[in-house]
């Protein structure tokens, strides 16, 4: 992780826990909202270009958008 290499053993595209956990909660008339923010954020991975890597990637997202939010930083100062 440490040096972004991320070897395939759980990858993002083929992740349906998520969707499944979401469709029997909304069935039943229940909410999941940490489920719901754990799909927002492999979606948001998945199409950021990681969806053929591991899970492990999300990691790598958020430092795209670490990266991005100082440059806006350092940009409006």
């Amino acid at each position: 992780m440490i040096r972004n290499n991320f070897g395939s053993l759980f990858y993002l595209n083929r992740v349906k826990d998520l969707e499944l956990a979401m469709s029997s909660a909304q069935f039943i008339g229940t909410s999941l909202p940490l489920t719901a923010l754990a799909r927002q954020i492999y979606r948001a991975t998945n199409n950021s270009g990681f969806s053929e890597q591991d899970y492990i990637t999300i990691s790598a997202l958020i430092e795209r958008i670490k990266r991005k939010k100082l440059d806006e930083i350092k940009y409006s100062e």
